[in-house]
């Protein structure tokens, strides 16, 4: 019997080489991963997934050319205004994960108002990485730990796997560790990208450039993932 995928966690890569493939602008390459991006989402219901998690902007993404950058908090925050009120009504949950410092006070606003909805028995949580870097939660989370047991008195040597994993962007207990990554364009590295919730995650690497994303693809790489023999350090 297989085991039922809770959570994938998906980088989409490659939309300024699909861009560039097209003979278009980079930002239009993001336009059509933006879309992609949406298309995935309700493929992901159609196969019941119930967590996702995409990597929408790395704390490594600021050193893009500010025209880009912009271009691409711009994209964030109109697709927000325009399909919010629908994904909700399809009882989509959305949260975000990574650093508010450094955002645009608009996009903070209309992310605070997209995760404040209430959504009963939502059918989907799609978690997005904004400003997200894995190192970055880590010491956002220690930082935490100790801060609070600072204040009751408590002794930081005593601090367990659980601790971390409660005060991560979103603890444990409210989203499982994802089953898998996967990732297009071919690419082979993490990078940067949920290192605490992946240490015992499948990895799962495509060549298409994620503006070329069909749900063929996804259900090929769910495939491919219910091929592997998970262990967790077992023989």
């Amino acid at each position: 019997m297989f085991h039922q995928i809770k959570h994938i966690a998906i980088i989409p890569d490659g939309n300024g080489r699909w861009a560039q493939r097209h003979g278009k602008i980079r930002t239009q390459g993001h336009n059509q991963g933006a879309k992609a991006v949406l298309n995935s989402i309700y493929d992901l219901i159609e196969l019941n997934i119930p967590h996702v998690t995409y990597y929408a902007f790395s704390t490594e993404n600021w050193k893009r050319p500010a025209k880009e950058v912009d271009f691409l908090m711009n994209l964030l925050k109109q697709h927000l205004k325009n399909k919010l009120d629908g994904l909700h009504k399809d009882k989509i949950a959305i949260s975000f994960i990574g650093r508010r410092e450094g955002l645009d006070k608009e996009v903070i606003r209309i992310i605070n108002e997209a995760e404040k909805r209430n959504i009963e028995n939502p059918i989907i949580h799609v978690h997005v990485a904004l400003n997200y870097g894995g190192r970055a939660e880590v010491v956002d989370c220690f930082k935490r730990i100790v801060k609070e047991r600072q204040t009751k008195g408590l002794d930081i040597a005593d601090i367990e796997e659980e601790d971390i994993a409660n005060n991560l962007y979103i603890p444990s207990s409210q989203c499982p560790d994802p089953d898998f990554i996967w990732r297009s364009s071919g690419e082979m590295r993490l990078s940067n990208f949920l290192l605490w919730q992946t240490a015992y995650s499948e990895y799962v690497s495509d060549d298409f450039l994620w503006p070329d994303y069909k749900k063929d693809y996804l259900e090929k790489a769910i495939a491919v993932f219910y091929e592997r023999r998970r262990r967790f350090g077992d023989v």
